[in-house]
């Protein structure tokens, strides 16, 4: 009867821890399967040249699956962290998503600032300025007008001033304005000053400016512009000049 008694308790004992262990495992299990929730931080950064919205938080499968479902998410490697798109669409999606996550307001959409461009009537104006010895041309480049500008005798381009020169004799005006007609949006004439001369050089002149045959003064008018063009010093043109009107 004893050993019954005893073997009895050792099996009740045996019992009792086995409901137990059984019960500690099963309270371990439902501990295992709470996840600690992390706090989602949200900030508005300018990634790549664009506006973005970085989200971070602790590592959980859950998130990223939600994460993904927003068409402009993506994982960037220097943030560590998600970043989406600051667009009304992308917001709203990650507000449905993360309803427990702060609110986002996406930023205000400002369009970009329109440079100022140069009025097209300016680039395509055609600006002829004369003095009573040269013709200054502006015109937009084109090649057809190159063309003909380079058939006028003496013609050249000055990159500094970024127009043509050419000398005014002869009907190099006249071709000018056929030429470009109502195309040509402005004339100017310009007065060159007087420059001093003393009585020697006032004589020289004076011998130009005597009665000559109309051939021989164009001829002469030529000749003098042929110098010009090839640089000759001014008193060494109206020495040669004044030597031609002399024996003529």
């Amino acid at each position: 009867m004893l050993r019954a008694r005893k073997a009895l308790r050792t099996w009740t004992g045996f019992l009792f821890v086995c409901v137990s262990i059984e019960s500690f495992y099963e309270n371990l299990s439902t501990i295992t399967t709470i996840k600690p929730m992390s706090t989602i931080k949200i900030e508005k950064i300018q990634h790549k040249g664009s506006e973005k919205i970085r989200i971070e938080f602790g590592y959980d499968k859950e998130r990223i699956e939600r994460v993904k479902q927003i068409p402009g998410a993506q994982w960037s490697q220097s943030q560590k962290a998600w970043h989406i798109p600051d667009t009304n669409e992308d917001v709203e999606k990650f507000n449905q998503l993360f309803p427990d996550s702060p609110i986002v307001q996406p930023t205000p959409e400002i369009p970009p600032k329109a440079e100022p461009q140069e009025p097209q009537k300016a680039r395509n104006e055609i600006v002829v300025e004369v003095s009573a010895k040269n013709i200054w041309l502006k015109m937009p480049k084109n090649t057809a007008d190159i063309a003909f500008v380079k058939t006028i005798k003496f013609s050249r381009w000055n990159p500094k001033s970024y127009r043509w020169e050419m000398q005014n004799y002869a009907d190099n005006l006249d071709r000018i304005k056929q030429y470009f007609g109502k195309r040509i949006t402005q004339i100017v004439t310009i007065d060159e000053p007087k420059r001093k001369t003393n009585l020697a050089e006032t004589t020289k002149i004076s011998l130009y400016d005597k009665e000559l045959p109309p051939i021989t003064k164009n001829q002469i008018r030529q000749f003098e512009q042929w110098m010009i063009h090839k640089r000759y010093s001014e008193s060494t043109v109206k020495n040669y000049i004044s030597a031609l009107t002399t024996f003529l």
